[in-house]
């Protein structure tokens, strides 16, 4: 029972920290672009997805949570070059049309 304690408290305390950080960093994360925003926290997502999603699997990291860096890493170099690929077969930005539905 000692232990499910500590960890409601531990949660109870992260969660507590998120909402200050998020209120502390509100004003500043509005001179952000909101596609930076989603790019980088995408990034993160699907770095963090490969890396437990392949440890739930029961795989064995190299360098254990260092791997995670290398991951992030692949991601950024992907992302970024896909990125500069699309920028360059449409040099003026893709023309979207919209409709009235």
């Amino acid at each position: 029972m000692h232990d499910l304690c500590t960890l409601e408290m531990a949660a109870l305390g992260a969660g507590l920290l998120v909402l200050l950080v998020g209120l502390l960093l509100h004003q500043p994360l509005t001179y952000v672009p909101e596609n930076w925003l989603k790019w980088s926290v995408s990034v993160l997502l699907c770095s963090f997805g490969v890396f437990w999603g392949a440890d739930g699997l029961g795989e064995a990291w190299p360098w254990d949570a260092m791997t995670l860096l290398g991951i992030l890493a692949v991601f950024l170099l992907v992302s970024c070059g896909s990125v500069r690929m699309l920028r360059a077969m449409l040099p003026h930005g893709a023309q979207l049309a919209t409709r009235n539905i």
